[in-house]
């Protein structure tokens, strides 16, 4: 009787390679650095982007500007000073801002 060689889990699925690695690799370059890189926002296009948004956080500035969240507090921070927006709460660097209608 012949034996029958039982499958391991690990062999039971094998992901396929990417088509091109350098490709990949060139994605996760400009994606990297587009999100180091800091935005120039006019008064327009901070109306847009702020205009609707109840709550103003930094996590949330990232996400919706594809940037890191260091660089998304040191923005809501200048426009702070510039008194496009308005500080409701927070703590500890956590802070919620809102967006001053002139």
């Amino acid at each position: 009787m012949p034996s029958k060689a039982r499958k391991s889990p690990k062999d039971a699925f094998i992901a396929p390679k990417p088509s091109n690695r350098r490709d990949e690799k060139l994605k996760r370059e400009q994606a990297r650095i587009k999100a180091l890189n800091r935005p120039e926002l006019g008064d327009v296009e901070i109306a847009e982007i702020f205009g609707h948004m109840k709550a103003i956080t930094s996590y949330r500035t990232a996400k919706q500007l594809g940037i890191n969240i260091s660089i998304a507090s040191s923005i809501l921070k200048e426009l702070e000073t510039k008194n496009h927006l308005i500080r409701i709460g927070g703590f500890a660097d956590h802070y919620i801002w809102k967006y001053n209608k002139k």
